[in-house]
C-alpha cells in the first residue's frame, strides 16, 4: 500500500486486488508443491510471473 501511494496509485480496489491476488498465488503454490523449492524451480517462476502480472494490471489500470 505505501509503494501505491508513493506511485499515486492507491485505490482502495487495487490495495485489495494486490492483497486477495498475492494470496490465492500462494496458496495455490503451496498447495501444489510440498517440497522446499528450489530457487528456479518452476512453480516459483509460475508464482512470480503472476505477481509480476498482477502489479502490471495495477500500473495499467
Amino acid at each position: 500500500m505505501p509503494g501505491l501511494c508513493l506511485l499515486g496509485l492507491f485505490a482502495p480496489w487495487k490495495a485489495s486486488f494486490l492483497f486477495v491476488t498475492h494470496a490465492v498465488i500462494d496458496f495455490v503454490k503451496m498447495s501444489q508443491t510440498h517440497d522446499n523449492l528450489k530457487l528456479f524451480h518452476v512453480a516459483n517462476i509460475i508464482d512470480q510471473l503472476l505477481h509480476f502480472l498482477t502489479v502490471v494490471i495495477v500500473f495499467i489500470a
